[in-house]
């Protein structure tokens, strides 16, 4: 199929949402099928990242044919002709309409439609928007069951687009090369906040440019940090710094490998770094990677057999005077959709090489995207992400916390908190040793996509002292670090 958008454009998303009421779709239900939709091209725009990038526009009693620019969403009865389809996209050049089908076109029978996480035996609203935006920005019907554009609805869409989705999307678009590495720095505990103009953030090259969230991790001791993006082209770079200047000569490529979702980095209290990244092989494998000179060199650490669809978190602690690494992620598993999302841990004790089994943190948190973890020395974790509700419209996006010690092997949970705040990706999660709180920021899921941040004193039951930093938008989800020897945190974003 050919590209049914310009290069460089926008469509502006219009759902018609008479046209569901009428159908007999809950009308509570506008909020919660809008963000299964924004949510749906986020992982679009994140995860193959080309250049053209939807953004919704509002609600519309507009039917077919819809109007240049646009992209319309709306609801009929069945897709007719006897055919089984869920939903079909229809249309032509820069003007495409999306009918989601209420009824079976076989034997007239309602299709079990729910706007939240769906369980066995429901279907997933966002899954079917994710599949038909494939169709909308140009994509044809795969023969690989591993691939979003499958023909056949299957829960894992929710998680898409994968490698086979994304090769011909890449193949129909250039990359997206406008969102450019930013930083901003706090001085007193995540009140302010000021941008940090450096040799990274100024330079034109598009291999300062990324569609996924970067990770960043402060070596202890030296005044040195560790930051990782991934390329518009998916190949994994990163180098070392002090906040300002970059050590250029060691900037690295892993021209090997292509990543997706964003890298993960902690480093302990001797040097060691480890690095997470999921790779673009349809299995969402998660690769680690180890460093023991302040990121000098890296060598391949072992193998936690964790697969995703989501950026990882990883943080350092001390459990009973030990070293422990504490690895975190939001399962991915294609034949097993009760557990698909939900949110694992493994620990390991000898820097990567060996991890423990994994664990689910808790039983009823299932993530939207990816996971943070942040930890303090004394084996005090919080885990942060985007939940993803399977019973009911209740608190999606919202960003939820979990306090979590490391016990034996497994980390286990205390009760989840939930924050007020709603995210599409995952939160970002830095302890301040200097200060003894836990700070958190997120990628806000207004129009604006601005940037807020929190902090959690000790022994506070909840998050407070939160900034929006109104004149900082990110197109990704932030990421976060704090350096005591430089008595400062770093956030780590990036935009147009």
């Amino acid at each position: 199929m050919p590209a049914w958008y310009p290069v460089g454009s926008r469509p502006r998303v219009l759902i018609n949402w008479d046209t569901f009421v009428a159908q007999g779709i809950n009308a509570a239900w506008q909020g919660p099928f809008t963000d299964a939709v924004i949510n749906a091209y986020t992982r679009w725009m994140n995860v193959a990242g080309v250049d053209v990038r939807p953004q919704f526009f509002g609600y519309t009693t507009q039917l077919p044919p819809t109007n240049q620019g646009d992209l319309l969403i709306l609801m009929t009865p069945w897709h007719g002709g006897g055919a089984p389809n869920i939903a079909t996209t229809l249309g032509g050049w820069n003007s495409i309409f999306i009918e989601f089908h209420r009824r079976s076109g076989v034997n007239g029978s309602l299709w079990n439609f729910v706007p939240w996480n769906a369980m066995p035996g429901q279907i997933d609203m966002q899954a079917v928007a994710l599949h038909e935006l494939g169709h909308a920005l140009g994509l044809d019907h795969s023969a690989s069951g591993n691939d979003a554009m499958f023909p056949f609805y299957g829960y894992p869409y929710r998680y898409g687009p994968f490698e086979g989705d994304v090769a011909p999307l890449k193949a129909l678009y250039p990359d997206y090369q406008q969102n450019r590495l930013r930083q901003l720095r706090s001085s007193d505990g995540a009140a302010t906040w000021v941008p940090v103009p450096n040799e990274l953030t100024s330079h034109p090259h598009w291999h300062t440019r990324t569609n996924q969230s970067p990770g960043v991790a402060a070596f202890r001791g030296s005044g040195l940090y560790v930051l990782g993006w991934t390329h518009s082209n998916r190949i994994p770079t990163w180098l070392r710094n002090d906040g300002e200047k970059f050590l250029t000569r060691l900037w690295y490529y892993f021209g090997g490998e292509r990543t997706v979702h964003g890298p993960a980095y902690a480093s302990d209290d001797r040097g060691t770094v480890l690095w997470a990244r999921v790779t673009n092989d349809d299995s969402g494998a998660l690769r680690l990677s180890v460093s023991r000179n302040h990121g000098r060199s890296w060598f391949a650490a072992g193998l936690a057999g964790a697969r995703t669809a989501g950026t990882p978190g990883l943080a350092w602690t001390r459990v009973a005077g030990q070293s422990c690494w504490v690895l975190v992620w939001a399962d991915f598993n294609r034949s097993n959709d009760a557990a698909t999302g939900q949110v694992r841990a493994s620990t390991s004790f000898d820097d990567g090489a060996t991890w423990s089994a994994p664990t689910v943190l808790h039983p009823t948190l299932k993530a939207l995207s990816g996971v943070s973890v942040a930890a303090s020395d004394t084996n005090r974790l919080m885990v942060a992400l985007a939940f993803a509700n399977t019973a009911g419209t209740a608190n999606l996006n919202e960003i939820v916390t979990v306090p979590a010690a490391v016990v034996g092997q497994q980390l286990q949970a205390s009760a989840p908190v939930f924050t007020g705040e709603r995210t599409r990706i995952q939160p970002a999660l830095a302890y301040d040793r200097a200060r003894d709180t836990f700070v958190l920021a997120w990628r806000e899921q207004n129009f604006n996509t601005t940037l807020g941040v929190a902090v959690l004193p000790p022994g506070a039951p909840a998050w407070s002292g939160r900034v929006w930093l109104l004149a900082h938008a990110s197109h990704v989800a932030p990421a976060l670090a704090s350096s005591p020897e430089l008595g400062e945190t770093v956030l780590w974003y990036a935009h147009e």
